[in-house]
């Protein structure tokens, strides 16, 4: 299996434009070799906590079909980030497009104190998983909460964070992230954005590690992709 994570940009708010950039990944040839794609934290709208309410999407949402149908026809599983209007708020969620069709969603079980006002945690156990492989995922603030890490972790080959991660934090995460592999003897993947978001600037270097070491690490500033062989244990990128 080659699972990929994408660092890109979204622009605050343009949900129209997002859209047409995602796509442009998903399409990208270098991509058509994952079997998984996974984007950065809120990738969809931008990681804009003040706008989620007027951002918010429903599930079944007519303007995400486009990522169904790019899902379906690459035979690919696609996670994006994004604000879910759900029964109790709106979460911070990763939406999953399985090419059968299937939508599955995980949204962050652990919220940073600075989203509690705009975001409902979700208090499932459950983790998400792609079928027939194991795989989990994490949110952002999620990364420093033990007791996550132990449960995406248990008996899983690869963990998968989904961040938006800015310069004065970037440090912190990719020094946490290390010594979740380390610790697990796992292949760890970061999707982290580039360009604006909340008023600063995302840091990039979206990476993978392999037992603690890094593999291959991202820029700052670019647009990219890693994919990783999970038979193999070869990465690939391509800078966009």
């Amino acid at each position: 299996m080659k699972v990929g994570i994408a660092q890109l940009k979204s622009f605050p708010g343009d949900i129209e434009l997002n859209l047409e950039n995602h796509l442009r990944f998903i399409n990208e040839q270098f991509a058509r070799n994952s079997d998984l794609l996974l984007f950065p934290e809120l990738s969809i709208t931008g990681y804009e906590p003040k706008l989620a309410e007027s951002l918010a999407f429903e599930i079944n949402d007519k303007r995400l079909m486009k990522l169904g149908a790019a899902s379906r026809e690459k035979n690919m599983t696609i996670g994006i980030g994004l604000p879910l209007r759900q029964k109790e708020g709106i979460t911070i969620s990763i939406l999953l497009f399985y090419p059968n069709g299937e939508r599955k969603v995980y949204s962050k079980r652990y919220l940073h104190p600075d989203e509690e006002h705009y975001f409902i945690a979700v208090k499932d156990d459950s983790l998400p998983i792609i079928p027939e492989f194991p795989i989990s995922v994490g949110i952002c603030y999620e990364i420093f909460i033990d007791e996550h890490i132990e449960a995406a972790n248990q008996n899983e080959m690869i963990y998968m964070a989904s961040v938006a991660k800015f310069g004065h934090n970037i440090n912190k995460a990719l020094k946490r992230l290390k010594d979740v592999s380390f610790k697990f003897g796992s292949t760890v993947l970061m999707s982290n954005a580039v360009g604006e978001a909340d008023g600063l600037q995302c840091a990039g270097q979206s990476t993978a590690w392999q037992k603690g070491k890094v593999i291959f690490q991202m820029p700052r500033n670019k647009e990219g992709i890693i994919i990783f062989d999970t038979e193999t244990g070869i990465v690939t990128n391509r800078i966009l």
